[in-house]
């Protein structure tokens, strides 16, 4: 067999590509040759010329031959490898199997970097997400120094402790994205002494990393590699090397198929690793018996791996530092030579005036060059690695924020991507100069954290919020020194550069609902003050005097090692901080108070006020919420929630309230709980409570947006019909709860003509037991057809008037939207009475969830445990039921 010549003779007589391209993404989806390309089309014809031979015979000594060789050529046993399509099939078997281990199952942690390739993250994520695990990502920084500077960055990680749980350490051995050559062995090493089990990632390391490569000279537990990148296989063919083989016969793949209990004569062939990762269905793994080939055309037709990876990694390195002369890009490495893959290279593009530094514009040059010169290449917005050497030098991002014609030229979503790798990066000192020197008129910041690093703490913590939740805890999180990255936002905003900063909006919208959120905001003003004139600034606050002295001198001592780094009282241009905001302590009035002697202002969507304020105020000032709405920008707000925990609101506070609330007119949400409680008793005289009521009502009707309205928990018997009144906008929700509502009340709500619009509605815990009641209930419902959720629940509710109301669905069944329904009743039905409004309900295929259940002490039985199995027995019974009726999916509570 002759040999050979390296060079374009060989693209010429040896590939198939089109000859016109200039292909340089071997790495990728790099062409076989045509001499393997050729025995692919043999045994596919092979395949077709008898299908059922094949498929039951001649593959399975075909495939024990191709592992056997695998073996071979990279230094293993035979019992330790199996033969896959790709990389991703062995990474996601090894991840997501049960793998045997000294450590506990629960409460496992995956270690892995974020140079890892894309897939993988996301395997490891999901993986995760499913057993309850935590992801612990070492964030890289470059550039990188040296070897043992990179390993450094692993062994920090593990000083920090908690080493015990994690159950699997995922890392490369070349890096997909940025052509990084890890050290693994000594990363293995290193590894292993924390008894840590280690998978590496190979994509890229067969064929390209040493000349000889050998699975037996590795110590790591766990290697997946491809034949087809760099080995000459065709596409499709790739290896999962697992060096204990018990271990190796416990690993399932994805696919569960007939290899998971093979014949005794497949037995004879192949081992259950084996049979489990081939036997997969009826597919094609031709790729995968070209692997004798691919080793023959390297071995006698190119001459060997030695010679290949000479020509190869010479070859490349000449061209990476000639593109670099010709760009003047050189000595911009971010690894040393030792850590750079040997046939993969990264080079830095040179500034293109039609091509901007961004991801879209790296999609489109790779676009045009394919299109206008046939080039055939790898473009990425590595903003990452162009951002890190921002984060990693303090004086070089500011002497770049500083100079106008940089800022001027840099696209907006630059300042967030620095923002976003710093935090990744665990680099927070940068958000606080980032933020102090912002070059934008606007701030988001929710734009400023990175996605993966959020997904991965949402996982870690399993939280079950929503996203809004999710993100402000993730702005709390203690950092290892103790402080938040709020913190660090909140001292950037604190210390804004006057000339250079031209920041006027701060958004927190979708990540500032929590109370720790608000209290931390509001703290700007009397941070931005010098500490010596803080307790000067009692004048015009409405906060009791002693109570103020006090918080002022807990202020100063916990923000003491703060205020040592803060330019107090710098005048800059005001900036508008726009916000969801609780007001429920000292905190929240002081920071309004104070904001117009400081540059901050704050504007709310979303207002919370609780009754506590009430404990702070002077004794002659009054619960009036114009305190805080005379303090922001009114039209602003579309919700407010009032809440009165001790029902403390008086008679003038009630009038003063409606006064506050006729200035919110862009109002679409508002919730009084707890606060109109319209007791006879309290009022000086009955004319006082219904003109109360009758200027309630002309405010509702004001109200032209308002599509939420919560009066729950309040006194309103008998006053509906006045509150109510000619209101006509469609709303949504309306909630009632325990407002003592009677028939008379029941029955204006059923001439409401905004029914119809209704989505949500809350009448629990109101007396409804007579029949009067019930009827008008069953009155009601029928006139809300966009109900999906409705609470009538204790409402002492015979059961015959819920099989009605069942009744009623089943006959809308196809026109329905009910999903959730609530009739708990004070004391248990009888046990036919829940089988037969089960019968019914289950008949309703939109209803999702059913609560049901009263409380516990409601069961019969001397004591708790008694009541506790009397529930228990009845809860059986009721799955039961709707298990016969094939509605396990109804959820019941």
């Amino acid at each position: 067999m002759t040999k050979i010549e390296f060079g374009e003779k060989t693209r010429l007589d040896h590939y198939l590509m089109d000859q016109e391209l200039v292909y340089v993404n071997h790495g990728s989806y790099g062409p076989c040759p045509r001499f393997v390309y050729d025995e692919l089309q043999r045994i596919r014809l092979l395949q077709e010329g008898n299908p059922d031979h094949w498929f039951r015979s001649l593959k399975y000594t075909l495939y024990a031959d191709c592992v056997r060789a695998a073996a071979n050529r990279l230094d293993c046993n035979f019992e330790q490898i199996t033969l896959v399509d790709n990389a991703t099939v062995g990474v996601n078997a090894l991840i997501k199997s049960s793998l045997p281990t000294s450590r506990p199952i629960s409460n496992g942690t995956i270690l892995c970097t974020n140079l890892a390739y894309g897939s993988v993250l996301f395997t490891i994520e999901e993986a995760a997400k499913q057993r309850g695990w935590k992801v612990r990502m070492i964030n890289i920084r470059h550039p990188i120094e040296n070897k043992q500077s990179f390993i450094q960055q692993f062994q920090d990680e593990l000083n920090k402790g908690d080493v015990e749980n994690i159950r699997l350490a995922v890392i490369d051995h070349i890096t997909s994205a940025t052509a990084i050559l890890l050290p693994i062995v000594e990363l293995t090493d290193l590894l292993h002494s924390y008894k840590i089990p280690v998978l590496v990632d190979g994509a890229h390391g067969p064929g390209q990393a040493v000349p000889h490569f050998s699975l037996n000279k590795l110590t790591c537990d766990y290697y997946v590699g491809t034949f087809h990148k760099w080995m000459y296989a065709a596409r499709g063919c790739s290896f999962l090397f697992i060096r204990n083989t018990e271990v190796a016969n416990q690993v399932q793949p994805a696919n569960t198929s007939w290899g998971y209990r093979p014949s005794a004569l497949q037995l004879d062939a192949m081992t259950h690793f084996h049979l489990q990762f081939f036997h997969q269905g009826t597919r094609d793994e031709s790729a995968l018996f070209t692997l004798p080939k691919a080793i023959e055309f390297a071995d006698q037709l190119a001459g060997g791996f030695d010679e290949i990876y000479q020509y190869n990694s010479t070859l490349s390195q000449e061209a990476k530092t000639l593109l670099e002369q010709r760009w003047n890009t050189q000595g911009k490495d971010i690894v040393p030579k030792d850590m750079q893959a040997p046939y993969l290279k990264m080079i830095q593009l040179p500034d293109l005036e039609e091509y901007k530094k961004t991801e879209e514009d790296a999609l489109r040059l790779l676009t045009d060059l394919i299109k206008d010169y046939k080039l055939v290449s790898i473009i990425l917005h590595l903003r990452s690695l162009c951002i890190r050497k921002l984060i990693s030098n303090e004086k070089y991002l500011i002497s770049c924020l500083q100079q106008k014609s940089i800022l001027l030229s840099t696209p907006g979503n630059i300042f967030y991507s620095i923002g976003q790798e710093a935090i990744f990066m665990n680099e927070y000192q940068i958000i606080e100069i980032l933020i102090a020197y912002w070059p934008l008129n606007h701030l988001e910041i929710y734009r400023l954290l990175p996605l993966s690093s959020l997904l991965v703490y949402i996982n870690n913590n399993q939280q079950q919020d929503d996203e809004i939740d999710s993100i402000a805890k993730f702005l709390e999180k203690k950092l290892p020194d103790g402080s938040t990255l709020l913190d660090y936002i909140v001292m950037g905003l604190v210390n804004k550069h006057k000339d250079l900063s031209l920041l006027k909006i701060v958004d927190f919208h979708r990540c500032s609902t929590t109370i720790q959120m608000t209290k931390e905001l509001f703290r700007l003003p009397l941070l931005w003050i010098a500490p010596e004139r803080r307790s000067l600034l009692q004048k015009r606050m409405y906060i009791e005097k002693t109570k103020l002295e006090k918080y002022i001198e807990g202020f100063n001592y916990v923000y003491q090692y703060y205020d040592k780094s803060i330019a107090h009282e710098t005048n800059f241009e005001p900036i508008k901080i726009i916000l969801d905001c609780q007001i429920i302590n000292e905190d929240s009035l002081v920071g309004l108070e104070l904001q117009q002697l400081t540059p901050f202002r704050f504007h709310f969507r979303k207002l919370w006020i609780n009754n506590y304020v009430r404990q702070i105020l002077t004794s002659h000032t009054s619960f009036d919420i114009n305190l805080v709405l005379n303090l922001t920008n009114v039209d602003n707000i579309t919700h407010l929630h009032l809440s009165d925990t001790n029902m403390e609101t008086t008679e003038n506070e009630l009038t003063l309230l409606v006064r506050s609330l006729s200035n919110l007119r862009n109002l679409r949400v508002l919730c009084l709980q707890r606060v109109l409680n319209l007791y006879p008793h309290r009022y000086t005289a009955p004319h006082i409570l219904t003109n109360l009521c009758t200027d309630f009502n002309r405010l509702l009707r004001r109200l032209i947006y308002l599509r939420r309205l919560d009066l729950s928990y309040s006194y309103l018997q008998s006053y509906i019909r006045i509150l109510f009144s000619g209101l006509i906008q469609p709303l949504e929700y309306l909630n009632l709860q325990d407002c003592r509502l009677v028939s008379k009340d029941l029955e204006f709500l059923l001439s409401m003509r905004n029914l119809r619009y209704f989505k949500e509605l809350n009448l629990s815990m109101n007396n409804f037991g007579t029949r009067t009641c019930a009827n008008l209930i069953l009155q009601i419902i029928p006139r809300c057809p966009e109900l999906t959720i409705l609470s009538i629940g204790y409402c002492s509710l015979q059961a015959s008037a819920i099989g009605q109301l069942a009744d009623y669905y089943i006959k809308e069944k196809n026109h329905t939207k009910i999903s959730l329904l609530s009739f708990k009743s004070i004391i248990p039905y009888y046990n036919y009475e829940f089988d037969i409004l089960l019968q019914k309900f289950g008949q309703i295929k939109t209803l999702k969830k059913l609560l049901l259940f009263p409380q516990l002490h409601t069961y019969p039985g001397v004591n708790d445990d008694e009541r506790e199995l009397v529930a228990r027995e009845l809860y059986r019974r009721c799955c039961q039921t709707l298990q016969t009726l094939n509605r396990q999916d109804l959820e019941l509570l």
